[in-house]
């Protein structure tokens, strides 16, 4: 994991992508990276110099939902081996989900907030524990 690389935000919806990255830019200066269409994360991460810090999903998308796409890139040793931690950032939060979730050995599973106060306060929580401070 390369604590200065990117955080690569995959969603379909457009507020939702403008909200990740006004929260992630004021709490890091970590590049955002953010894609609407989850068929193009796999090629993006077999890059050689691609080396994310985050991965952040959502599971509800056309195309490739989020646990296709975690699916795909478990499957790419070159992808698994850059160690990148995946959380799930979704709407569509019940028992289904969740199980099927973590049957992915994802690294967290969150309901998406219903304000930019509280989505700051998750991911400022989550970075500090994964920027290890």
């Amino acid at each position: 994991m390369k604590k200065d690389g990117p955080i690569l935000v995959i969603d379909d919806d457009q507020d939702d992508r403008d909200f990740f990255k006004e929260v992630l830019s004021s709490l890091v200066p970590n590049e955002i990276v953010l894609l609407s269409d989850s068929t193009l994360v796999v090629d993006y991460l077999l890059q050689e110099n691609c080396h994310p810090f985050l991965i952040i999903s959502d599971i509800s998308m056309p195309k490739m939902n989020g646990f296709e796409l975690r699916d795909a890139i478990l499957k790419e040793p070159s992808i698994v081996e850059k160690k990148i931690p995946f959380l799930y950032f979704t709407s569509a939060w019940n028992e289904f989900t969740s199980e099927e979730a973590f049957k992915r050995s994802i690294n967290g599973f969150f309901h998406k907030p219903n304000s930019l106060e509280t989505l700051a306060e998750v991911l400022n929580d989550l970075i500090f524990y994964w920027k290890g401070r």
